[in-house]
């Protein structure tokens, strides 16, 4: 699959969202805290191995540098 098929298929999944908070699973609501957890998580990891952290914005695949992260992570972050 292209980069833009790839792309094209985000966009799609964005149309079919619910608010995760109103699901009926019980399950689904806490999985919020654990989807947070992991994005900090990889934001540590992108910046202590220096490597790009890719994310959807809009649809689209962005790459953040490291030292994009490191400016807007607190300096305890940083460190660690």
């Amino acid at each position: 699959m292209s980069e833009m098929e790839n792309i094209a298929s985000f966009e799609g999944a964005e149309k079919r969202m619910i608010n995760i908070q109103e699901a009926k699973d019980p399950n689904l609501p806490a999985s919020v805290a654990a989807m947070n957890r992991a994005a900090e998580a990889a934001r540590k990891i992108a910046i202590q191995t220096g490597t790009n952290l890719i994310v959807v914005k809009d649809g689209l695949l962005v790459r953040i540098p490291p030292e994009v992260l490191r400016k807007a992570t607190p300096a305890a972050h940083n460190q660690e």
